[in-house]
């Protein structure tokens, strides 16, 4: 069984169930998955720390560095996208807190995180982390981010015509679903690293 897809399928039922309960518009749950960034991100650093090959630490904190300032400033501009053109705001601490202080919102981010942690931990008990280079490591989230939120926000748009936003809420869910399911199972196997890469 692939646990952390079936965690990724039950975190997004969870942000599916939240929208429902609280009669979210579309705009909502594409700004939860935008939060999904975040919740990749800080697994991420673990990652990079834990990876395989004999980079010092000094090595991987600098790469921790990085990606952190690189990919803060990619969600950062992600996020500015998705409050102007859906929710029709600017986005600060304040909106975000309200947002994200709220039960059910917090509720679903609390899946995202258990959905990547266990990825984390399955990738640290078969070994896949050690087959990796902490340089692979830190390069992973972008082409599924990417590819994912395109998907999202272009399908976001098309949805907020439709005059039912249950609708809305239901396709957006399954849109993200099968693009987990797709780079869950397009997922190949880590090769073990040349002896010779430092």
């Amino acid at each position: 069984m692939n646990l952390p897809l079936v965690l990724q399928i039950a975190a997004n039922l969870i942000a599916l169930a939240v929208a429902l309960w609280l009669g979210w518009s579309p705009a909502y749950i594409i700004l939860l998955f935008w939060a999904e960034n975040i919740v990749v991100a800080l697994w991420q650093v673990p990652r990079i720390l834990l990876a395989g090959g004999d980079d010092p630490l000094p090595s991987r904190l600098f790469l921790i560095g990085f990606f952190l300032v690189h990919y803060g400033l990619f969600t950062f501009v992600h996020g500015v996208f998705v409050f102007q053109l859906f929710l029709h705001q600017n986005m600060n601490l304040d909106t975000l807190a309200a947002f994200f202080g709220q039960h059910g919102p917090m509720l679903a981010v609390a899946g995202m995180v258990a959905a990547h942690g266990g990825r984390f931990v399955t990738d640290l008990s078969d070994g896949t982390l050690a087959r990796l280079t902490p340089q692979k490591a830190m390069s992973e989230p972008y082409g599924r981010i990417v590819v994912l939120h395109l998907v999202v926000i272009g399908s976001g748009f098309l949805l907020e015509m439709v005059p039912m936003p249950v609708v809305g809420l239901v396709l957006l869910t399954l849109v993200k679903t099968m693009m987990d399911i797709r780079n869950g199972r397009l997922r190949a196997p880590v090769k073990e690293i040349p002896n010779h890469v430092a």
